[in-house]
C-alpha cells in the first residue's frame, strides 16, 4: 500500500470521527425534538379526538332532544293540519252546501216566475185559441160550401175546356181560309195593278187615237179645200192608206179597249167579292179570338178558383191541426199547474235549506276564527322549528370544521416525511421540492428518482433509499388502517 493512500484514508477516518462526534449529538437533539414535536402532536392529537367525541357525544344528544322535540312538533303539526283540513273540509262542505242552496233557491224562484208567466201564456193563449177554433169552425163551414161551389166550377170548367177545342179548331180553320183570302187579295191587288196599267195603256191609245183623227180631218179638210193636183195625187193616196190604216189600228184599239174594259170591270167586281169575302173572315177571326181569349181568362179564373180551393182546403187541415194543439195545450196547462204546485213546495224547502245555509255561515265564520288560530299556532311552529334547524345547523358547522382540523392534524402527521428513519429537515426539504412530499409519493418513488432529489455530494454517503422506500410504506398502509 502506498502512503499517499494510507494518509488519504486517515484523514478521511479522522473526518467521519469528527463527524460522528458532532453528529450524534446533533442526531440525539434532533430525534428529540422530533420526539417532543410528535409527543405534542400525539397529546393534541388525543385532546381533539377527546374534544371531538364530548362534542359528538353532545351534538348526539342535543340531536336526540332536537329529535325528540321536532317529532312533538311535527306530531303537533300533523294534528294542527289534520284539525285545519278537517275544519277546511267542514268549511268547504258548508259552503259548498250553501252555494248549491243558495243556487237551488234562485233557481227554484226563477223557475217558479218561468211556470208562472208561462201558465199565464199557455192560459191566454188556450182562449185566443178557442176564440180562433170558433172562428175556424165558421170558416170551415164557408170553405165547405166553396168546395161545394168549385166543384160545379170544375165541372164548367170541363165543359169551357170541350168548347175551347172546339174554338181553338174553329179558329185554326179560319185561320188557313184568312191565309188563303190573304194570297186572293194579293192577286186581286196585282189583277187591280193590271188593270191601271190597261187603262193607262187604253188612255194613251185613245189620245192617240183622238190625234190621228185630228189628222186625218184636217188632212180631209185640206184635200177638200184644194183641188187635187197631179203631183199631190200620190202623196194623197199614200194619206188615204195611211188614213185607213190608222182607222183600222183604231178600231183594233178600239177593240181591245173594250175588252180591256171588261176585264178590268170583272176584275175589280172580284176584287170586291174578295174584299168582301176577307173582311167577313177577317171579322170571324177576331170573334174567334176573343171568344179564345173569353176561354182562357175563364180558364185562368177557374184555376185560381182552384188554387183558392186548395189553399181552402190547407188552411182547413190547418185549422184542424190548431185544434188539436189547442187541446194539447189545454192538458199542457193542467201539467203546468201541477209543476207549479210542486214548484212551490220545493221552494218552501229551498227557503228552510236557506235557514239552515245562515246557520252553516256563522258556524263557518266560528270555524274560519279557529283556523286563524290554528294558521298561528302552525306559524309559530314552523319558527320555532326554523329555530332548531338554524342551531343544529351552527352545531353540525363546528362538527365540521373540528373534524376538518383533525384530519389535517392526521395528514400532517401522514405527510411528515421526517418519520422515515434518515430523513431528516434537509433531506425532506429537498424532496418536497422535487415532488415527494407525502409518505405515498414516497413509497411510489423509484431510487434513481430520490437520488436525483437528494442530490449528494462526493463526500457524503448515498442513504438507505430502498429502506426509505419501505418504511413509507409501511406508514402508508398503518396510516390507512387508521383511517379505515
Amino acid at each position: 500500500m502506498e502512503p499517499t493512500t494510507v494518509s488519504m484514508d486517515a484523514q478521511t477516518l479522522l473526518l467521519v470521527a469528527i463527524l460522528l462526534a458532532i453528529g450524534i449529538p446533533l442526531a440525539g437533539s434532533a430525534l428529540f425534538i422530533l420526539y417532543a414535536a410528535w409527543n405534542s402532536a400525539r397529546k393534541k392529537h388525543l385532546r381533539a379526538l377527546a374534544d371531538l367525541a364530548a362534542l359528538r357525544q353532545e351534538q348526539e344528544t342535543e340531536r336526540a332532544a332536537h329529535a325528540r322535540d321536532l317529532e312533538t312538533k311535527q306530531a303537533e303539526l300533523i294534528a294542527l293540519r289534520t284539525q285545519f283540513n278537517a275544519t277546511q273540509a267542514d268549511l268547504t262542505r258548508a259552503k259548498a252546501d250553501l252555494e248549491a242552496s243558495s243556487a237551488s233557491v234562485t233557481h227554484l224562484q226563477n223557475r217558479t216566475q218561468v211556470l208562472e208567466r208561462d201558465l199565464q201564456e199557455q192560459q191566454n193563449r188556450a182562449a185566443r185559441m178557442e176564440h180562433t177554433l170558433a172562428d175556424q169552425k165558421l170558416e170551415i163551414a164557408d170553405l165547405t160550401n166553396q168546395l161545394a161551389q168549385a166543384e160545379s166550377e170544375r165541372e164548367k170548367i170541363d165543359a169551357l175546356e170541350t168548347v175551347l177545342q172546339t174554338t181553338r179548331g174553329t179558329v185554326t180553320q179560319l185561320t188557313g181560309e184568312l191565309a188563303q183570302a190573304q194570297e186572293q187579295a194579293a192577286r186581286a191587288t196585282a189583277l187591280e195593278y193590271e188593270s191601271q196599267t190597261l187603262r193607262d195603256t187604253m188612255a194613251r191609245l185613245a189620245n192617240e187615237l183622238a190625234q190621228q183623227k185630228d189628222q186625218v180631218d184636217q188632212l180631209t179638210a185640206l184635200a177638200a179645200a184644194r183641188p187635187p193636183e197631179p203631183d199631190h195625187s200620190e202623196e194623197l193616196r199614200q194619206l188615204s192608206v195611211q188614213v185607213e190604216e190608222d182607222q183600222t189600228k183604231i178600231a183594233a184599239l178600239s177593240s181591245r179597249l173594250s175588252q180591256a174594259r171588261a176585264q178590268a170591270d170583272r176584275v175589280i167586281s172580284d176584287l170586291e167579292q174578295e174584299k168582301i169575302k176577307v173582311a167577313e173572315l177577317t171579322h170571324q177571326v177576331h170573334a174567334a179570338r176573343a171568344q179564345a181569349e173569353q176561354l182562357a181568362a175563364a180558364r185562368n179564373q177557374i184555376e185560381q178558383d182552384i188554387i183558392r180551393q186548395n189553399d181552402l182546403a190547407l188552411q182547413l187541415e190547418q185549422a184542424r191541426a190548431q185544434a188539436a194543439r189547442a187541446t194539447a195545450l189545454g192538458a199542457q196547462a193542467a201539467k203546468q199547474q201541477a209543476r207549479l204546485a210542486e214548484q212551490k213546495s220545493q221552494l218552501a224547502a229551498a227557503r228552510k235549506k236557506a235557514a239552515t245555509a245562515k246557520r252553516l255561515r256563522k258556524s263557518a265564520a266560528k270555524q274560519r276564527a279557529a283556523v286563524a288560530d290554528l294558521k298561528k299556532q302552525i306559524r309559530l311552529a314552523k319558527q320555532q322549528i326554523k329555530t332548531l334547524q338554524t342551531q343544529s345547523q351552527k352545531r353540525e358547522a363546528v362538527i365540521t370544521d373540528l373534524t376538518t382540523r383533525l384530519y389535517r392534524i392526521r395528514q400532517e402527521e401522514a405527510e411528515n416525511l421526517e418519520l422515515v428513519k434518515g430523513i431528516g429537515p434537509a433531506y425532506a426539504a429537498r424532496l418536497r421540492a422535487a415532488g415527494i412530499g407525502t409518505l405515498s409519493a414516497l413509497a411510489n418513488a423509484s431510487v434513481p428518482q430520490l437520488q436525483a432529489a437528494i442530490l449528494l455530494r462526493k463526500w457524503q454517503r448515498q442513504p438507505a433509499f430502498e429502506k426509505w422506500i419501505k418504511q413509507a410504506k409501511q406508514l402508508s398502509r398503518k396510516d390507512k388502517s387508521k383511517k379505515k
